[in-house]
């Protein structure tokens, strides 16, 4: 008894203390003038039919070059499938056919299935295609392959930071079973997916900085300038793969609070590293690292903070000329006359150059998420005031 009493009267004593060293302030250690000056960017500089001509040329290039891009292996897996999240983006914002019929087709060569690695999250990604093109086309999409897959690991699951222990992943697996949830009217997925994703980011998540380390290699590493390693597309799979998630998770859901949370919190930090030209750099952090623009990161910051916009999340009075400045850049950098999607950082799992040539299928999947949120913040019109 006398035993409890102590260990009662210690935590009253210490348990503040030994909270506050585990709880960094939010965003305490980032470095920046709230809100952003984005000096002379606005959506009003922007023209909707714009915007359709370039995402029309985007698709048009990437859908024909893909198999310069990708081996017929691997088009079961993350490369591919971000492109063809971009092109349903972009047949759900332009209602032209020829963004569905292509994903149709894509999904067809591969018979509606995951990729071979039961568990990994890169191999699932292609689900959330699948279950979008279901919604439009139920009498021809198949999903029975993905819906088996989720149901088989949800009912024999790793603990989230095992099996979702890198940032990529978090846009990978997460959306799919969101939208399984959404498409079988059922809690189970949203309450698996909820629980992994929170698990996963505890150990790779900074609430000092707001933005996620690639994995635990990461926690402790600095670049060559001494600064924390904080890549920019792996936040920007992590910010896009909540707004993907957002998406479709219920109003009332007990972990709402908690994404919209992350969300505008991410949003801040991302926002604070933006540079003049409207990119992020490879490296958030150290952007002089690798000083080149980078589309993909850029590409999915540019989707995730219009999607913010768009759902209320985040202020149009702030973001906007975020969004603006980074829409203006890769139109006027990433994008060459043909509709190919340059200065795309290759495969990989940190910072690294960029140069001019890198095309990617996911950059180009990017870039159509990004400009599918741009087209639909026009639509509702820029002189709106700002939530």
């Amino acid at each position: 008894m006398k035993k409890g009493i102590l260990l009662v009267f210690l935590l009253f004593v210490f348990g503040c203390d030994f909270g506050s060293q585990s709880a960094p302030e939010p965003l305490s250690k980032l470095q920046c003038d709230w809100p952003p000056d984005v000096e002379g960017a606005s959506l009003q500089q922007i023209q909707e039919s714009d915007v359709v001509d370039v995402m029309r040329s985007v698709r048009s290039f990437h859908t024909v070059h893909i198999l310069e891009y990708a081996d017929r292996e691997r088009y079961n897996k993350w490369i591919d499938c971000a492109m063809y999240t971009g092109m349903m983006a972009g047949y759900r914002a332009t209602g032209e056919q020829a963004y569905l019929d292509s994903t149709q087709a894509w999904a067809e060569r591969l018979n509606w299935k995951l990729g071979p690695r039961f568990r990994h999250a890169d191999d699932h990604c292609v689900g959330q295609v699948y279950l979008e093109v279901y919604r439009e086309r139920p009498e021809a999409a198949e999903i029975k392959p993905t819906l088996s897959r989720m149901q088989q690991i949800m009912g024999n699951p790793q603990p989230g930071n095992v099996a979702w222990d890198w940032a990529d992943a978090l846009f990978m697996a997460p959306p799919v079973l969101a939208r399984m949830g959404a498409v079988t009217e059922t809690k189970p997925p949203f309450d698996f997916m909820a629980d992994q994703f929170r698990e996963a980011s505890a150990p790779l998540y900074d609430p000092a900085y707001g933005l996620y380390y690639r994995d635990k290699r990461f926690l402790d590493a600095r670049s060559e300038n001494g600064k924390k390693v904080f890549w920019s597309r792996g936040n920007g799979w992590v910010l896009a793969g909540i707004a993907r998630v957002l998406q479709d998770l219920p109003e009332g859901h007990s972990s709402r609070d908690w994404f919209e949370k992350r969300f505008r919190s991410m949003s801040k930090a991302v926002a604070c590293t933006q540079q003049e030209s409207g990119f992020w750099r490879p490296s958030l952090l150290d952007p002089q690292a690798y000083p080149q623009p980078e589309t993909s990161g850029t590409g999915f910051f540019t989707y995730a903070l219009a999607w913010g916009i768009n759902s209320g999340l985040l202020s149009k009075d702030i973001y906007g000329p975020i969004v603006s400045r980074a829409w203006t850049g890769m139109v006027r950098e990433s994008v060459n006359e043909e509709g190919r999607v340059g200065w795309v950082q290759l495969p990989g799992d940190r910072p690294a150059s960029v140069e001019e040539g890198h095309a990617q299928p996911y950059g180009a999947g990017a870039f159509l998420l990004a400009g599918s949120q741009v087209k639909k913040l026009l639509d509702r019109g820029t002189n709106e005031p700002g939530v």
